[in-house]
């Protein structure tokens, strides 16, 4: 593609999919440690779509993240926001639950 060219190239932010638990230095531990803190164990994965980005054919507002609790596709908890809020939703679920 030249400079010249009309065409737009989206260089955004990338979903990011954890398998273990996020850098300590990342806003998504917060989430991690929420999604523990309401199975009692670790998330198996957790999926993180940035704002502004394409999914699903269409383009997300705020975060999402996906929780799969166990290596089903059935078992997964869907909540958009950031990541702060993300971590207080999953406390008061965890509270809701006790």
């Amino acid at each position: 593609m030249s400079r010249g060219s009309k065409e737009k190239v989206f260089r955004g932010p990338k979903d990011i999919v954890f398998h273990k638990r996020p850098p300590r230095k990342t806003k998504a531990t917060w989430v991690w440690d929420g999604a523990r803190a309401l199975n009692g164990i670790p998330p198996n994965w957790m999926r993180m779509i940035p704002c502004r980005t394409r999914y699903n054919g269409e383009t997300t507002k705020t975060t999402k993240w996906i929780i799969g609790l166990d290596e089903s596709k059935e078992n997964v908890i869907i909540m958009d926001g950031p990541a702060r809020e993300v971590y207080d939703q999953l406390l008061i679920m965890r509270r809701n639950l006790q």
